[in-house]
């Protein structure tokens, strides 16, 4: 007993033709569609206090889709925490800030408590991760048909 298995050729040979146009296609759509959608997710993610941090929140475009991130010196810092440590002067011989109602102060260092951190990267990641395979599947069935 034996089955017998015939498809078009023609069919199969355009499909496999068209594959990598239809391809470069998808993720541009995905770029466009879903980009925006993880730039703005991300930037609701990231803690207010000047706005700087979320203003410099960017989109950049890969081969394969797109990343954002976040180019504030101090991100990093904000999103993991750090540990309690001692701040000492770089460029001068004492430090110097304003406090919350305006009063200077001045001291040769300080103790920092640490920071636990807001994981705003981390938020986003899993917040994402369902709606961008979600997009993704619609993507290719809109471009390459089911």
């Amino acid at each position: 007993m034996s089955v017998v298995i015939r498809m078009r050729s023609t069919n199969l040979q355009q499909y496999v033709r068209d594959a990598p146009a239809n391809m470069e296609q998808a993720i541009k759509l995905f770029q466009t569609e879903g980009g925006p959608v993880a730039l703005e997710t991300l930037r609701g993610n990231i803690p207010i206090r000047t706005g700087m941090m979320r203003e410099s929140a960017f989109l950049r475009f890969t081969p394969k889709g797109f990343s954002v991130g976040v180019a504030h010196v101090a991100a990093r810092f904000v999103d993991e925490g750090t540990a309690p440590h001692t701040i000492f002067p770089r460029n001068a011989r004492v430090l110097h800030w304003f406090g919350i109602w305006g009063e200077e102060h001045f001291a040769t260092h300080v103790h920092h408590p640490g920071f636990f951190g807001r994981h705003f990267i981390e938020k986003t990641r899993d917040f994402l991760r369902l709606e961008i395979r979600e997009l993704w599947q619609e993507i290719l069935e809109r471009v390459f048909g089911k």
